[in-house]
């Protein structure tokens, strides 16, 4: 039996987005990650129950986890964002069988990464060295669109969480003023979610093609199908995708730019299509 003043060996670890949950079992030593498994958020109607049916299926549960939610975490209620899912932290080890549970922001999670990616997870953009120490920034689309950063604080690094995908949506040109004009309708505000985003990429679809007075069938985000009779969409999002990211680094002051290719997350990376590496040099 563990004692209490024994820090465990390994930990659930998991990724609560909008749409998917992602559970692992990390090594706390190593952090390499066993037992991947990928539940959809709309099967199950809390996040207790979707994480007592990932537990079920160990065949030695860890009794104790992290968690990454797409949500503000502050105070014991939390609810996420772009789901219906909401707990608090006493009522999620009750109904899901664990003894305790660490909740942090994702983008605050993914922020916490950014000093152990390796060479190879990583593109860099452009020329310089990196500056060890410098402030650094992560932003990614999924179900909404987070931001977080990381600075130094002199002996470690500490997060700064954010909710920067609900900053408003700025037009560079008329074309871009028409589709937010557009997606702006039945609404008071656009934020960068309501375009940068998987709903967001088949709202920009739509609206794409009301400008150009086409049919636009309704589709969901991802797959070939959407990309080649999206093309002008998918062209506009990674647009605005790319400068809000350079608009995030300004504020940030961050002092490199770099793509992840695969964060150490549950997934590939919330992020840019590889084919944006290439746009990414006008930066």
């Amino acid at each position: 039996m563990q004692s209490s003043n024994t820090p465990p060996a390994k930990a659930v670890v998991a990724d609560i987005g909008g749409t998917n949950a992602r559970f692992a079992v990390a090594d706390l030593a190593s952090l390499e990650l066993v037992e991947m498994r990928h539940f959809l958020c709309s099967d199950h109607p809390t996040l207790a129950h979707a994480t007592r049916a990932y537990l079920d299926a160990l065949p030695e549960p860890p009794a104790y986890a992290a968690i990454a939610v797409a949500a503000p975490v502050a105070g014991d209620e939390i609810r996420l964002t772009n789901s219906p899912w909401s707990f608090a932290r006493a009522e999620l080890c009750r109904d899901s069988g664990l003894a305790g549970v660490l909740v942090l922001n994702d983008f605050q999670a993914l922020a916490l990464s950014l000093p152990h990616l390796q060479a190879s997870e990583l593109a860099q953009i452009g020329g310089g060295e990196a500056a060890p120490h410098a402030p650094k920034v992560v932003v990614g689309p999924g179900t909404g669109i987070g931001v977080g950063g990381l600075v130094w604080s002199g002996r470690d690094w500490v997060t700064v969480a954010s909710e920067g995908g609900h900053i408003l949506l700025a037009a560079q040109d008329q074309s871009e003023f028409a589709v937010i004009e557009r997606l702006r309708t039945g609404r008071e505000r656009v934020s960068v979610e309501r375009a940068l985003s998987g709903p967001g990429l088949s709202d920009l679809y739509q609206a794409v093609a009301a400008l150009r007075a086409e049919v636009a069938p309704a589709l969901a985000p991802g797959g070939l199908s959407f990309m080649r009779q999206s093309n002008r969409s998918v062209l506009l999002f990674r647009g605005l995708g790319l400068r809000i990211g350079r608009e995030v680094v300004l504020v940030g002051l961050a002092r490199e730019i770099r793509r992840a290719l695969h964060f150490a997350r549950l997934g590939p990376i919330r992020g840019v299509h590889h084919g944006a590496l290439f746009h990414l040099r006008d930066f």
